[in-house]
């Protein structure tokens, strides 16, 4: 298969999988929002690219943005621009989210698996909630901001 096509699929697939995912947590949102106690497509992106390297970014973004968009316009946000503006700010950080995670796994632990020496679960257990921080700092403040 072409590697243009390969990379294509890659990014749909990626998109699919978070949007499906991320639909299906937002029903464990508080009512009539878009904020979850719980974030299970994190997990989607974070080994997406850890897998796959950066380049699939866009399917997270993409993913991200359609789950917010359909999420909005489901609680009856009725300013369109709106919608577009705090998905788009959604979907950033929840690809940032990812990709910062990722970035710090790779800094600070190099190339061994986390889950095999004490130390390196150690960094795991602060770089998990580092990289969360970032998607749960940019969504509430887009979102409070508008």
């Amino acid at each position: 298969m072409n590697r243009k096509l390969a990379y294509f699929f890659k990014i749909v697939y990626i998109a699919i999988i978070y949007s499906v995912i991320a639909r299906a947590s937002l029903f464990l949102a508080f009512e009539h929002t878009n904020a979850s106690p719980v974030w299970p497509p994190s997990a989607v992106g974070f080994a997406a690219i850890l897998f796959w390297g950066y380049r699939v970014w866009p399917g997270i973004t993409i993913g991200a943005f359609s789950a917010n968009v359909i999420g909005f316009l489901f609680n009856q946000v009725t300013v369109p621009l709106s919608v577009v503006i705090l998905s788009s700010f959604i979907a950033l950080g929840n690809t940032l989210e990812a990709v910062i995670g990722v970035y710090l796994l790779r800094r600070f632990c190099r190339d061994r698996n986390p889950m095999e020496g004490l130390p390196d679960f150690f960094k795991l257990l602060v770089i998990v909630p580092v990289m969360c921080l970032v998607s749960s700092l940019i969504g509430p403040l887009a979102v409070c901001l508008s």
